[in-house]
């Protein structure tokens, strides 16, 4: 079954009630200041770093938490942009040499400190699952492959969080891709769910769910 409208994210297409799950439009302060669009890798990394050193050492909550507990750490880290920081503040990327990708539990990328795409993914499902729906989205080139998490965002709207930063989307997942530099020309993606099962896939110039 096809699980994504031309204009809606799977959940709601499937008509799965949604509520906001990014904290998109505030700062890290109570003010209601609207955040910028830091779109581009770089900008999104130094934002997510400086907002990591303001939560860890001068919120009450950051300085409260035991952060060197994997458990108290994945509890804390409740909302994509905290998750978002956490991951470029902590975890240093480190590609695969072994084929195929180890796709690493989120608690093994917490102990080592090392991860890439999927290994960010699968540590910030880890965090969000129980509070948000996600998915990994899976994107292929003829010689490259990328995995990103997916928050829902109200019904027509998705957020990702990885190696790239964190990302506003509008549309269906045959979009997304093109936000991400070497992927716009994809060739196949695929959309898993929490227990890695896919729920939906396409190859470019085919039909839906081959």
């Amino acid at each position: 079954m096809n699980l994504i409208l031309a204009t809606a994210h799977p959940a709601f297409a499937a008509g799965v009630s949604v509520t906001p799950a990014v904290e998109y439009a505030q700062t890290v302060v109570s003010m209601s200041v609207p955040l910028p669009k830091l779109e581009a890798s770089f900008l999104s990394q130094l934002y997510h770093r400086l907002y990591w050193v303001w939560y860890r050492y001068l919120s009450r909550e950051g300085k409260e938490t035991d952060w060197e507990s994997y458990e108290e750490t994945i509890k804390t880290l409740d909302t994509p942009q905290k998750v978002q920081a956490w991951l470029f503040a902590n975890i240093t990327y480190t590609k695969d040499i072994q084929l195929p990708d180890y796709w690493q539990p989120a608690e093994r990328t917490f102990s080592r400190r090392k991860g890439d795409c999927e290994d960010y993914a699968l540590f910030g499902m880890e965090c969000l699952q129980d509070t948000h729906l996600t998915w990994i989205l899976c994107m292929y080139t003829a010689d490259s492959g990328h995995a990103t998490l997916m928050v829902a965002d109200g019904p027509t709207e998705m957020y990702s969080l990885g190696t790239f930063g964190l990302m506003h989307h509008l549309g269906g997942w045959e979009n997304v891709p093109e936000r991400f530099s070497g992927y716009k020309n994809w060739n196949y993606i695929k959309v898993l769910d929490e227990n890695l099962d896919i729920i939906y896939e396409k190859r470019r110039g085919l039909s839906d769910n081959i």
